[in-house]
């Protein structure tokens, strides 16, 4: 009858409806479930470069650090397949937007290359041969409170100041944080009187840090109260880590012969030296010393002899073929 089509009809409609809803929430479930798998690292897809809001659900690491995302671009770090393609690639990057975070001097492994990428450009950058994957730079974090000046006294470097008649003359100081004078009022008379920024963030605001700002004037002003004598010199560790390490070698090649820092980057790795210590001990070989914060985590590390499980694993690693490594055994 009429009546029992229009029925029929009403219920395909119905049932349609609910198969479009099903659809959609298939789909968001999807989304969220693809975020967090890739929260560490992500290849270039077109769903990161067209959903700027998917891209959020996971740029937040687990530890409170989030993407280093600057108006349409994110830090990213590009991995190639072979050590001999890095230039290949990043002159490829180079073409549609990428914009390196330290230029020709980046102390960069050769397997990468730090910089800004336009979200708009992740699906030309995944046709990219020889790029192998693009991995997210977390922003750093430093070691930074708040509290009344007493550090003189507390390494007593006013008794040494008065016995020995020192106050750092002759000695350069190189002090790496994340800004120096985003704020706009570093005062002179708190600093050395000797003093330079060898090259400050491309963040264009304090909001862009994530984090607390100037920090690198406040440590600066330390030094000044520590060893009034003493010239210093900034620079930035705060775009990646791959500029942190360049800034370390500049800083030492610019005579500084004491290095401090309070940054750290999630992404540092923790069984092989890794970019930083690099640059660190390079600097050391020359007697330059670099003094870095262990903020209130000197007892939060994991330290034990290497106990073999008894079994090996092979993997590549820059173009080459690593067999028979010993995995070590870790507590239960």
């Amino acid at each position: 009858t009429m009546a029992d089509q229009r029925n029929l009809s009403l219920l395909n409609l119905v049932l349609f409806l609910l198969l479009v809803v099903f659809h959609i929430s298939t789909t968001e479930s999807v989304l969220t479930s693809r975020a967090k798998s890739i929260q560490f690292t992500f290849k270039a897809s077109r769903s990161l470069q067209s959903n700027l809001q998917l891209f959020d659900e996971f740029a937040t690491h687990p530890q409170g650090s989030t993407a280093d995302i600057r108006g349409s671009s994110v830090l990213v770090r590009a991995v190639v397949n072979s050590p001999g393609k890095k230039r290949q690639v990043s002159n490829n990057l180079t073409s549609i937007g990428f914009r390196s975070t330290c230029g020709s001097t980046c102390a960069s492994a050769d397997y990468f290359v730090e910089g800004f990428l336009p979200f708009d450009s992740f699906d030309a950058a995944s046709e990219i041969s020889d790029l192998r994957y693009l991995d997210v730079a977390y922003r750093p974090r430093t070691s930074a409170t708040f509290a009344a000046n007493e550090e003189s006294k507390a390494v007593k470097a006013d008794l040494v100041r008065k016995r020995y008649n020192l106050n750092g003359t002759g000695l350069t100081f190189g002090v790496v944080s994340n800004s120096f004078n985003l704020l706009g009022n570093a005062n002179p008379e708190l600093l050395p009187t000797n003093y330079s920024v060898f090259y400050e963030t491309q963040n264009s605001s304090c909001s862009d840090l994530g984090t607390s700002c100037d920090e690198g004037r406040a440590m600066m002003e330390l030094v000044h109260d520590v060893a009034p004598g003493a010239s210093a010199i900034f620079a930035s560790g705060a775009d990646g880590e791959a500029s942190f390490a360049s800034n370390i070698l500049a800083l030492g090649n610019s005579g500084c012969k004491v290095i401090v820092d309070d940054i750290y980057y999630f992404g540092e790795p923790v069984f092989e030296p890794g970019l930083l210590e690099r640059a660190i001990k390079t600097n050391l070989d020359k007697g330059i010393y670099h003094f870095t914060a262990a903020r209130n985590n000197g007892d939060l590390g994991y330290y034990t002899k290497f106990a073999s499980s008894g079994s090996t694993l092979s993997y590549q690693k820059a173009g080459q073929n690593l067999t028979g490594i010993p995995v070590h055994k870790f507590e239960d």
